[in-house]
């Protein structure tokens, strides 16, 4: 099929998956055929619960750009470098073939020449592409790959996002909860004279802007989800239950080996892997050049990715080990602070401070605790083919 068709056959595709995934109570028209899997394998897919472990196999099935790529990859597979460059060749003398001399006498003259001018240059430009193809099937297979698992990963990071925004928003719903209560407390006081209308006005404001901080904390998650949701097959607005995301592996995370890791990173990387093939493609001694250049870069720069991701793991460990310490550290705070105040022996507004200072550093500790998870699950794909190589 011609370039043309392929670009047609996709663009067709989209428009159908978009119309059948409205309305849709869960993911729909998956990419593999039923027999693919078990009975219990696809009902477990198809309800409204998602699970983090889910995300690989609702992303093959039920991805919109991936269901496109693996049709458009159809046309390509088994074609070697020559076969693709006579695609463009073919798309050229299709464009040539359709074009006109345009008629002096006819009206819109000037645009026709500039039109048919357009033309020729876009057939010139697509014969070049053929001239200069480095492309082949093994190339297309790599570059689908490559992307299927960049929205893996993508999902798995929108899945931790959303919990912790929704940890984010519980701390905001709370500091909207104790901005009114102050608020009232206020006015109490200014109704008894105590108080100042100056107090009054900066206790209003404080309750408003935690109002609002509320307000863009639940916009956020909402706008994580449905976009999660999105990618993972479901319509927009369907109701998902997002279930909970597991726990970082700290005993993985302590027995990392860099050295090792880097070296499977440059076995397993998609852009090596596509760039050695396209070395193997290259026919003049300037091509070689440019992707023997391109590779080196390529093998530095994924390196270096590696290590980045490590030495974000590592930091990311220990802001998590220090905020579990300082949890254990406030809980142990409170539990005193409460039984003094069954004794008589603290006032309830010191138990407060002391209750609120023990919830700071819980939510403190869950906020860490994703972003260890965010970052092992970024360096495990820069290890297992995703290392930025630019």
């Amino acid at each position: 099929m011609e370039k043309r068709g392929r670009i047609m056959s996709a663009a067709v595709l989209g428009l159908s998956l978009a119309i059948q995934g409205t309305g849709a109570a869960g993911p729909a028209f998956a990419a593999s055929p039923e027999f693919a899997r078990t009975a219990w394998e696809w009902e477990k897919l198809r309800d409204d619960r998602l699970e983090f472990e889910e995300i690989p196999d609702l992303i093959h099935e039920y991805n919109n750009q991936v269901i496109q790529n693996q049709i458009a990859y159809r046309e390509y597979r088994g074609e070697d470098q020559t076969e693709i460059s006579q695609d463009y060749y073919d798309a050229a003398e299709e464009i040539e073939n359709r074009l006109e001399d345009p008629d002096p006498e006819e009206a819109g003259y000037a645009g026709a020449v500039r039109a048919a001018l357009d033309s020729r240059i876009q057939a010139e430009n697509l014969r070049k592409q053929g001239d200069d193809n480095l492309e082949d099937g093994e190339i297309k297979r790599l570059s689908y790959e490559q992307a299927e698992a960049r929205l893996v990963k993508e999902a798995q990071e929108k899945m931790i996002d959303y919990w912790s925004q929704t940890w984010s928003l519980e701390q905001a719903q709370t500091a909207w909860e104790e901005a009114k209560s102050a608020l009232q407390s206020e006015q109490v006081r200014v109704q008894a004279g105590i108080s100042t209308a100056d107090a009054l006005l900066r206790a209003q404001g404080k309750e408003q802007e935690a109002k609002a901080e509320l307000e863009t904390a639940q916009s956020s998650q909402e706008l994580t989800r449905q976009q999660l949701c999105l990618m993972l097959g479901w319509s927009y607005g369907a109701q998902v239950e997002i279930c909970q995301v597991p726990e970082a592996d700290l005993e993985a995370v302590s027995s990392v080996n860099l050295s090792e890791d880097v070296a499977k990173a440059l076995e397993a990387s998609y852009d090596l892997k596509i760039t050695s093939r396209r070395l193997e493609n290259a026919r003049s001694s300037a091509a070689r050049s440019s992707q023997e250049q391109t590779l080196k870069s390529q093998k530095e720069a994924a390196a270096g990715s590696v290590r980045e991701a490590y030495d974000r793991l590592q930091l990311e460990k220990a802001d998590y080990e220090s905020a579990v310490q300082s949890a254990e550290t406030a809980e142990k705070a409170y539990q005193t602070a409460d039984r003094k105040a069954q004794a008589g022996l603290l006032a309830a507004r010191e138990l407060e401070e002391e209750k609120q200072s023990r919830d700071r550093a819980a939510a403190r500790e869950q906020s860490a605790g994703l972003e260890l998870l965010k970052a092992q699950i970024q360096y495990q794909w820069a290890v297992d083919g995703l290392a930025s190589s630019t």
